[in-house]
């Protein structure tokens, strides 16, 4: 199996992310496996990548109602939320969080597409 593509998490977004608020729409076996999507004043939003230079793509927020039609919206796990909402901007888009680096992976879980935090 090939390794996911890891779009940067821009300081920008990060620094926003704290309003973000997490709405469950798929529940895991525990609460860190939920599935979901970001709630930013009051609208749905899905993750895209777009492209950013250097690391090739980047990681931006837009409405859900207005993904483009050729970028898949991705949802994002429970614990990913927790990390890029409580994280700190790491070294070419990395996240830090409680002192590890994580990634910001572009996964496929079988029905949707998933944005999952990975340790680097």
């Amino acid at each position: 199996m090939s390794t996911p593509p890891s779009p940067g998490f821009p300081a920008v977004l990060l620094a926003v992310a704290a309003r973000w608020e997490f709405y469950v729409t798929t529940k895991g076996s525990i609460p860190s496996d939920d599935v979901g999507m970001i709630v930013d004043r009051e609208v749905h939003q899905a993750l895209i990548a777009i492209e950013a230079g250097p690391r090739l793509s980047d990681w931006t927020i837009v409405p859900c109602a207005e993904v483009p039609a050729k970028f898949p919206g991705y949802r994002l796990t429970r614990e990913t939320y927790d990390i890029i909402t409580s994280g700190e901007a790491g070294p070419e888009g990395a996240v830090i969080y409680t002192g590890k680096s994580y990634r910001i992976h572009a996964t496929w879980n079988g029905s949707e597409h998933v944005a999952e935090a990975l340790a680097a």
